[in-house]
């Protein structure tokens, strides 16, 4: 007797298999792009062009995805453009796995083309085809006879839920536990799985019978939270347009929109899309820069963000109910969250940064009800997402390329807040003037932030940095890191982690070899406080990422290190591709200060970093490395990479300053080949930790190296 299969039993299996195909795509998403960072990381270095140019792929890539899975939905229908997309994923299967193209090395040139180039033929395609997949599956399963067909955005919280998975799973699990060749395996390996559900979902969509005619609308209760300008507020007797409508994309059984009320709502979407992206990325920098630089924060304002999109898109009413919630308390929220970034206060940290996520969720979670509460009918679902990945697209480019360029300040984090809030007063009436008061409130205050008492304050791709005077003394900030600090009564003395008690300058003082000194290399300029502390006779060449601190450092308004003490070379690009051009034994030191924030740049002490040093260095030669961090414990690292390559580390952590009022704590290391090169030092400082495992370009594990004190 054949089995038989209850409809409400299939439907069940249909939402299992395309909700399963929907979250491990999305989930591969997440995953591709920090492993394909970690590829071409050790060839490009971190420059603001390689950071810049990646962005711009994997945005533009995004949109094309979305792009395609509209074109074929409406050009070749699901059953068509199901076939066609199973060739693409055939052929997406056939580039695998993930990697650089083989031969292919560091261009000499400007890095934009090569790295474009790189990216597309090492995941463009794959990374195309699973981005597609949310806008597909839920397109493909409104042509079927299935309970959900007039309303399959449900889908989405499957697709963010896999968003969110990737997100954690790649710092948290992948990350630490394999290198990067493993990674790119696991990940091939995923996207056979992901093709293999794919494919059933394509069985299920042609086994399963078509809809008899177009589904009813979902009809919800028209309210205020989806009350636009031209579309009415019930609040004042007048009709909203209600989020789902038929087939042909009109709203709630009433018809397509008249084009004025369809371009408004169009706006609406990529606004209430732009506003919790732009607000997510502003929160993100203003965390970990100003607030607390620990690795890995910048993963919690991301999570809340893709969990406000698991909460809102459900079935039926719910997201309009959840907006109407929510509406009253925006107003407080924004309000709250626009006097804590006038007072900038900056502790206690652990409740300042729950406030600001706590804020920054209550806000992503109204704009995306909002976004849900308006979606469209099932026939114009692919046009949606569309407008909404354009939304995003629009917020991450204002954060990243926009405002480092228009601002010298992170304006972007107010402002997106004051967008938030122009949208939740067009949404009612009754609920305008409260929610325009933050507006006001950030209009007034904006222009007039101009830093408190900096001498200098301007901003790049690399942060904004602060010049700030006090009496006599001239310190450079970026965030809450002082990257270095002059007297001016007294402008060759070298202050903060320089001081000539501190380790670098007792490491220095104590070589028997003065000859070492002669040519040195130094990563990382800041205020150019080092240069003071080469002797008569030295040359040594500073190696800076960041060309606005360069032009700081020359400024005479601000710090005169550079001019005042001795000849010196200043080098502009990544350290670790710069040096590939410098001789071998070129330098008898290398002293290693390149702070990104308050975190070293990883790429710069993996095992294969340390083998290109010791060939630019001399015989005898010494690396002192400058590891103070208060969230990131490096000497094990460092520490376990020189005993396995059979270097001598040293280190010494001095917190003592009674010297000076100037000095600041700071912790440094020594590595050499030859421990008769550091002379007392080799002796009076300490052998360093070794409890770790060291990194290399294909493995890293900042979870190991954390030591947390949120206090």
């Amino acid at each position: 007797m054949p089995l038989r299969i209850s409809p409400a039993s299939r439907h069940g299996v249909v939402v299992v298999v395309f909700s399963a195909t929907i979250l491990l795509s999305a989930a591969l998403v997440f995953l591709v792009q920090p492993m394909v960072a970690r590829l071409v990381l050790p060839l490009l270095g971190g420059t603001s062009a390689v950071w810049t140019t990646s962005m711009l792929f994997f945005t533009t890539a995004l949109l094309a995805a979305y792009v395609y899975a509209h074109l074929t939905a409406r050009r070749l229908g699901p059953r068509g453009g199901a076939l066609l997309h199973l060739a693409v994923v055939a052929a997406a299967l056939v580039t695998l796995p993930v990697g650089l193209p083989s031969g292919w090395t560091a261009p000499t040139g400007p890095p934009a083309l090569w790295l474009l180039a790189v990216l597309a033929l090492a995941a463009g395609l794959p990374f195309a085809v699973v981005a597609t997949t949310s806008p597909l599956l839920q397109r493909w399963l409104s042509e079927t006879d299935h309970p959900d067909a007039a309303d399959p955005y449900f889908l989405y919280r499957s697709s963010n839920l896999g968003s969110l998975a990737g997100l954690l799973a790649y710092p948290l699990v992948i990350e630490p536990a394999l290198p990067v060749d493993a990674q790119t395996a696991l990940w091939s390996w995923g996207f056979a799985a992901f093709a293999v559900l794919l494919l059933a979902c394509v069985v299920i969509m042609a086994r399963t019978p078509p809809r008899a005619a177009a589904p009813d609308p979902v009809r919800l209760p028209p309210g205020p939270a989806h009350a636009v300008p031209g579309d009415g507020d019930p609040a004042d007797g007048e009709p909203a347009d209600g989020p789902a409508g038929p087939a042909d994309g009109g709203t709630a059984g009433r018809g397509p929109l008249p084009r004025r009320r369809e371009v408004w709502r169009r706006a609406r979407w990529v606004g209430l899309a732009f506003a919790p992206a732009s607000l997510t990325q502003g929160v993100t920098t203003y965390l970990t820069v100003d607030l607390a630089p620990v690795p890995l924060l910048w993963v919690a304002p991301l999570a809340l963000y893709l969990l406000s999109f698991v909460i809102v898109f459900a079935r039926g009413d719910r997201p309009a109910r959840l907006a109407r919630i929510l509406g009253p308390v925006f107003p407080v929220v924004a309000l709250a969250l626009v006097a804590l970034l006038i007072a900038a206060p900056s502790e206690p940290v652990l409740p300042l940064a729950l406030t600001h996520l706590a804020c920054l969720f209550v806000i992503a979670t109204y704009c995306h009800g909002r976004l849900a509460a308006d979606r469209p009918g099932a026939s114009a679902l692919t046009a949606f997402y569309g407008w909404v990945a354009l939304g995003g697209a629009l917020g991450t480019a204002f954060n990243g390329l926009l405002a480092p360029a228009a601002f010298d300040s992170l304006a972007e984090y107010p402002i997106a807040l004051a967008v938030a809030c122009l949208l939740a007063a067009a949404g009612s009436r009754r609920a305008r003037a409260a929610a325009l008061a933050p507006v006001l409130i950030i209009a007034v205050w904006l222009p007039l932030d101009t830093g408190g008492a900096a001498l200098y304050r301007d901003r790049d791709f690399f942060g904004v940095k602060r010049v700030t005077a006090d009496g006599a003394l001239h310190t450079l900030r970026h965030g809450t890191t002082t990257h270095g600090a002059q007297l001016r009564t007294d402008p060759r003395e070298p202050q903060t982690y320089y001081h000539r008690s501190g380790p670098l300058g007792e490491l220095l003082s104590a070589l028997p070899d003065r000859a070492l000194t002669r040519r040195a290399a130094v990563i990382g300029l800041g205020t150019g406080t080092a240069a003071c502390l080469a002797s008569p006779g030295d040359r040594w060449t500073f190696y800076e990422i960041d060309p606005q601190v360069v032009d700081l450092a020359r400024d005479p308004r601000l710090f005169t290190y550079l001019r005042d003490c001795g000849p010196h070379d200043v080098v502009l690009g990544d350290a670790r591709q710069s040096l590939t051009r410098a001789r071998d034994g070129e330098y008898g030191v290398m002293i290693f200060d390149a702070f990104s924030s308050d975190a070293v740049p990883a790429h710069l002490i993996t095992r294969e970093a340390v083998d290109s040093y010791r060939r630019k260095l001399r015989p005898g030669g010494v690396m002192a490395f400058h590891i103070s961090n208060r969230y990131l414990d490096l000497e094990p690292v460092l520490g376990a990479l020189a005993r396995r390559t059979g270097l001598t580390c040293v280190t010494r952590d001095d917190s003592i300053t009674t010297q000076s009022p100037h000095k600041l704590p700071s912790h440094w290391l020594a590595l050499t080949a030859a421990p008769a090169s550091l002379g007392s030092t080799a002796t009076s400082w300490t052998p360093c930790a070794t409890d770790a495992a060291p990194w290399t370009d294909a493995y890293s594990n900042l979870l190991t190296s954390l030591r947390l004190d949120l206090g």
